[in-house]
């Protein structure tokens, strides 16, 4: 007991153990105390499910054409009359070209996404007062058809008329800040000069979405209006203009931050929540990682007789120009765990796909490249900024980037998911219970009293967590008839939970929720997916696996030795060290009435490649050393890969698989799954590599002084400023063909980078830019990091016209870099090598390497 009483410290006005006490607390358990029994943390599970209630106010149009109902209630929302848990995420059509739309939107519903929230900015739309530009990029109606053609994805519609988004003005136009200012009118507020102007944006708006909401048909089931205000006077105003003009959501939704004041807990207005594993935006030249976001905690601040659902929780992180942060991929889906322990009932990320900014409509030639004309939020715009970004590069290091790339988190985020689709309903009539006091491991258990879920994290950003032993989870049963539980198993040695290592296991789970009896009665490994007879879990690396069952269900061991200790049967030593042999079921087992149900325990090495798709009429699992393998238009398999072979396993297999060139590829029978071996060149004539040759065009001038903007904070380079940037002109030996896709990887440092593309007229167009954070290529793609990347065939279409014979020859300027601006006011978590010295002091610049990364597609009929 006296390591659960170690001590506390204080973050943000929470209670937590203090990194250096939890490695203490871990360190004297290996060492000083008996190790069978010093991992036993016991929780008291709770004493029933809670009830559901209907929410405060009542909801919008919910019910469709066809007959298919959308509700929410004080739980969460339900699809019929099953509960599902929902999980968003951020995309911003007018970041992303047009021809992406469904391609990106795919990868984002094959991440597990059962909804999108989008951002439609103001200042995009109505940049010239009283022109409204949707074309392209800003079409928001063909981008809602595309949603629906994409299939099963709902919206969230976030409609301002502030947003932030990092966007300049925060999505107020340039002309409404002058009228504000000459006029005498403030902002966000409602007051009626104002108000006038918002609702001549809603009903232009109203126009482009009629028909596209759920009472109608359409996607859009909630619509968010502002964003991070408290002014619930002012909230309410907003949301009457838009049901003036049409928009009918299923609900009217809010930020939950900050609070409104008392009096408005029954105001229509669902408040969604959100959290960020760091806090770029507080400057300053230290960390600033939300450590509290790693514990488990019971509090959502969720709206009184309302569920907790999110919006914003991060799923990657910004740098600004002054503060750049250096994230890792497992900073995101580990504390997304903890949320989900909480009590959230939907989860939300921002972003979760990054954006390439759009241009300027109104002005011509430089000044749409220059950063005092940015629509991005910069020192320069109107409104002012603390946090400055640059002008078009808005990857945030999302799980997809700002061209698409697919970075590790993607793929560890993506088991969450799979594991909520089919089992996260469940969640919504359960109690949160967690140990009584601090324990060298953070855990906590969510559970109806009977069945539930254990949660565990020993990650945590920034800092250096100790492995954890002789971990031993005891579940006190508080409901008459309900035996205790032990994970693992009370003869079975304890567990060690390595450092960096956050999972979930069941107990008393039921394979399907209207089962009698449970399947398992506990695991030492993660549920993944189900299909018709199958259970898939995936075990975590370092974790030894354990199968408890119960005595009244047969259990045939096919990997593993089984025992027996009454009331239970406990499979031991189930080995994952090879991935192929883990395809095949660890246990068959049949209780009482039910169909028998094979149990498939996947190699840990497997867990950023386990997907699921709707492949010939049949959700299956998906395992596939691809970067992609997503379902497409038709049942169709989209298959993405960086060499010319893919392996793709299914389960259960399809028959065959079709390529583009008609050629059939048959099945290896693999356990559980067929694996089929692809030739991603198939049909397609023989292209030679392209290769990236770079030349320095121009030194660099003299290391700028940075100067404070008025916000206090330094000042990011101006127009001027990058004409004493370094040049390296960079040629490429070929395009892309059809089928491939381009993205171009710069490995420099300096202070700050951009390429551009030479146009036929003489001028130039600048494709992306990006402030130096310290990122390195990396991964199984060459996509995991966050340096300087562009995607060629990405922004294809919209390059035509500016250079009719493709994307052959590039340029890229980088800004030096001081090391005495690191050392005073630029904050770098991941410094360079400062490899020239100057009469400046040491400065960093240079360009180390330019590498084409290759993708190649395909897309596979399958054979049922």
């Amino acid at each position: 007991q006296f390591l659960y009483l170690i001590g506390s410290g204080t973050f943000e006005n929470r209670p937590r153990m203090s990194t250096a006490l939890l490695y203490a607390a871990c360190a004297l358990q290996a060492s000083a105390l008996d190790v069978a029994d010093s991992g036993v943390q016991s929780v008291a599970l709770p004493d029933g499910a809670p009830a559901a209630a209907a929410l405060p106010f009542a909801l919008g149009p919910n019910v469709r054409p066809d007959g298919a109902s959308l509700t929410v209630d004080s739980l969460g929302w339900a699809r019929g009359s099953e509960r599902v848990y929902e999980v968003a995420g951020e995309i911003h059509p007018a970041r992303v070209p047009q021809r992406q739309w469904e391609a990106e939107l795919r990868k984002m519903k094959a991440g597990g996404l059962t909804s999108v929230s989008a951002y439609v900015f103001w200042i995009h739309v109505e940049e010239a007062e009283g022109v409204f530009d949707w074309s392209g990029r800003r079409d928001i109606r063909t981008f809602l058809k595309t949603v629906a053609a994409v299939g099963n994805m709902t919206v969230m519609l976030r409609v301002g008329p502030w947003d932030h988004g990092e966007v300049r003005n925060g999505g107020h136009p340039d002309w409404l800040l002058a009228k504000g200012e000459a006029e005498g009118f403030a902002l966000r507020s409602n007051n009626t000069q104002y108000m006038a102007h918002v609702k001549k944006w809603y009903a232009a708006l109203g126009e482009q979405v009629e028909g596209t909401f759920w009472g109608q048909g359409g996607v859009v089931t909630t619509v968010q209006v502002d964003n991070e205000i408290a002014d619930g006077e002012y909230l309410l105003a907003l949301r009457d203009l838009a049901l003036g003009v049409g928009m009918a959501p299923v609900s009217y939704t809010i930020t939950g931050w900050p609070a409104l004041p008392s009096g408005y807990d029954a105001a229509p207005l669902l408040r969604y929540g959100g959290g960020y594993a760091d806090k770029f935006w507080q400057g300053g030249m230290a960390p600033t990682p939300a450590r509290w976001l790693y514990e488990f905690t019971g509090s959502t601040d969720a709206q009184p007789g309302c569920p907790a659902l999110a919006v914003e929780f991060g799923g990657g992180m910004a740098s600004a120009y002054a503060h750049r942060v250096h994230m890792a991929s497992s900073d995101m889906p580990s504390f997304h765990l903890t949320r989900v322990a909480a009590g959230f009932t939907q989860l939300g990320y921002y972003m979760y796909h990054g954006g390439n900014n759009p241009r300027s409509t109104v002005l011509t030639g430089a000044e749409r490249d220059a950063p005092e004309h940015t629509l991005q939020e910069s020192a320069f715009q109107p409104a002012g900024a603390l946090n400055p970004m640059t002008s078009f590069g808005y990857d945030f290091f999302a799980p997809i980037g700002e061209f698409g790339q697919l970075r590790q988190h993607y793929h560890q985020m993506r088991l969450t998911h799979l594991w909520l689709a089919d089992f996260g309903g469940r969640l919504h009539e359960t109690a949160y219970a967690a140990p009584a006091a601090d324990a060298p491991l953070r855990w906590a258990v969510r559970s109806n009293g009977v069945d539930g879920f254990v949660f565990f994290n020993n990650y945590e950003r920034l800092a250096d967590l100790p492995a954890c032993p002789g971990v031993r989870f005891a579940l006190n049963a508080s409901l008459p008839g309900v035996a205790n539980v032990a994970i693992p198993h009370g003869t079975s040695p304890p567990l060690t939970v390595p450092a960096g290592v956050w999972g979930v296991f069941p107990f008393n789970l039921r394979f399907r929720s209207t089962d009698a009896d449970p399947l398992l009665a506990w695991a030492t490994v993660q549920v993944v997916a189900r299909t018709a007879g199958t259970l898939y879990t995936i075990a975590l690396q370092g974790v030894d696996a354990e199968l408890g069952f119960y005595d009244n269900c047969t259990v045939t061991a096919h990997r593993g030795a089984l025992a027996h200790h009454a009331p239970h049967q406990v499979l031991r030593g189930v080995a994952v060290g090879d991935a192929g042999a883990s395809f095949a079921a660890a246990a068959t087992v049949t209780c009482g009435a039910a169909a028998a149900i094979d149990v498939v325990v996947l190699a840990p090495m497997l867990n950023e490649s386990v997907w699921a798709a709707d492949v010939a009429g049949e959700r299956r699992v998906v395992v596939s050393n691809a970067t992609l393998a997503a379902g497409g238009p038709s049942g169709s398999l989209l298959v993405a890969a960086h060499t010319g072979t893919a392996s793709v396993s299914l389960a259960p297999p399809p028959k065959a698989l079709t390529a583009a060139d008609g050629s059939e590829v048959a099945p290896t029978a693999a356990g559980a799954f067929g694996t089929f071996s692809l030739n991603m060149l198939a049909g397609r004539a023989p292209a030679a590599d392209i290769n990236a040759t770079w030349a320095l065009a121009r030194e660099a001038g003299a290391p700028r002084d940075i100067p404070l903007a008025d916000s206090g904070y330094p000042q990011e380079p101006s127009a001027a400023d990058w004409e004493a940037a370094g040049v390296w002109n960079v040629s490429l030996s070929r395009v892309a063909a059809p089928g491939e896709e381009l993205l171009l990887s710069f490995d420099y440092v300096g202070d700050a980078a951009r390429v551009s593309l030479p146009c036929a007229d003489g001028s130039s167009r600048v494709l992306t830019d990006n402030w130096y954070s310290g990122y390195e290529r990396g991964g199984r793609d060459g996509t995991q990091g966050g340096e300087l990347q562009v995607g060629l065939t990405y922004l294809a279409d919209e390059l035509a016209a500016c250079a009719p014979g493709g994307y052959l020859s590039l340029r890229l300027q980088v800004l030096p870099l001081q090391q005495r601006a690191v050392e005073k006011n630029v904050y770098l978590s991941s410094w360079p090598a400062f490899n020239t010295n100057t009469t400046a002091g040491p400065v960093a610049l240079g360009l180390r390497g330019v590498t084409p990364l290759v993708l190649y597609h395909a897309a596979l009929n399958a054979t049922a």
